[in-house]
């Protein structure tokens, strides 16, 4: 099999994994979060637990597949740096997908019920907002889009940094042992 596309096969599954990984994670959340119409701390809290999953999804996940991806000699070709921008982007429009499909097809009120619990939160601070109506048109995952794909971001990157100090930790306990 040629190389290349060896290396695409492993972009392409380690996005799906980390794609589907995420959005079954997120709307997990959602949904338990949810079951009481979104408290005031749940909404509060929501963008900053998607950034958290997003972040331990993507760097558990790219560090497991470079890992493994690196360790296969023949096709060590391609530096970390794309295969993580690969990845990121494959990621993020599969994520983008799955939440269109979600929203279009299975259940558009997990969006309703959080616009609307943001709604609520604005009117007793007094301030009134026409982004509000926007958001509940908007599918889930994308009203924190900004949080989810920073997390993704910085989970895709930080795990060249965890495969760095692994490769240290390694090198170093195979100096010990000889």
């Amino acid at each position: 099999m040629d190389n290349n596309l060896i290396s695409l096969e492993y972009i392409f599954i380690t996005s799906i994994v980390i794609a589907l990984s995420f959005t079954g994670c997120i709307y997990g959340l959602a949904y338990a979060l949810s079951y009481d119409n979104f408290s005031m701390t749940a909404v509060a809290f929501f963008p900053v637990f998607s950034l958290l999953i997003a972040f331990i999804i993507a760097a558990i996940i790219l560090f497991l597949s470079l890992k493994k991806y690196k360790s296969v000699e023949e096709i060590n070709h391609i530096a970390n740096f794309y295969y993580i921008i690969c990845t990121f982007i494959l990621s993020s429009i599969m994520i983008f997908l799955i939440d269109v499909f979600v929203y279009a097809l299975v259940d558009k009120t997990l969006s309703l019920k959080y616009a609307e619990t943001l709604q609520i939160i604005s009117r007793q601070y007094a301030v009134t907002s026409k982004n509000i109506d926007y958001m509940k048109r908007i599918p889930f995952i994308l009203q924190s889009g900004v949080m989810i794909f920073t997390g993704l971001l910085a989970g895709s990157f930080s795990s060249l940094f965890i495969l760095s100090q692994y490769k240290k930790i390694k090198n170093h306990s195979d100096l010990q042992t000889t």
